[in-house]
């Protein structure tokens, strides 16, 4: 990267986290805020709440996309591998809130009125398509994530000349440059 987009980078750089952030955080609080008191254990509850949260999730996809994208181009390491942590934590909960919302599906349909049945089916897979792909994307953007960073860890280690996995550790010397006894020893 030259100098110029490395400035202007690091210039964008915290509202671009902040922005991302605020993305993440408010289509999530904007559903669960009028949802409250959690009630958890109610089917038309659980049922209400991932249907609302269906029609936003977009929106913390591209933040974390945002977020993921922003901290590999300015090489943070540690938001790089937050935002990787976050996106296996959610895409683990996507994937349990698919099936949930799938098994709730199946539970409410009974409950349906005859005329509202293929609107209740085609919004309950609509819901459906929306949690699993969102699972994932999700996914996808964790192992690009791992992948960063593995590769961030893998410069890090052929610019210092250190192992990548241990911190500290000193380079070796080439087996060429030692005695058949040190290179042995190294070998070990």
């Amino acid at each position: 990267m030259n100098s110029a987009s490395s400035t202007s980078l690091r210039k964008l750089r915290v509202p671009a986290y902040l922005a991302a952030f605020l993305l993440l955080v408010y289509p999530v609080l904007d559903t669960l805020v009028p949802a409250l008191p959690l009630h958890p254990g109610v089917t038309q509850w659980r049922y209400a709440v991932v249907l609302a949260l269906g029609g936003t999730i977009i929106n913390p996809l591209l933040a974390m996309l945002i977020l993921l994208g922003v901290s590999i181009m300015s090489e943070d390491r540690m938001i790089t591998i937050a935002v990787s942590s976050v996106s296996v934590a959610a895409t683990l909960i996507l994937v349990i809130a698919t099936g949930m919302y799938a098994l709730d599906s199946v539970q409410l349909h009974g409950n349906v009125a005859p005329q509202m049945n293929s609107r209740f089916v085609a919004v309950s897979l609509w819901t459906l398509l929306r949690f699993a792909s969102a699972a994932l994307t999700m996914a996808i953007i964790s192992v690009v994530g791992i992948g960063a960073v593995r590769r961030q860890s893998a410069v890090t280690a052929q610019t210092t000349g250190r192992s990548a996995m241990l911190v500290g550790t000193p380079a070796r010397r080439p087996a060429a440059d030692s005695t058949p006894a040190e290179a042995h020893a190294g070998a070990r």
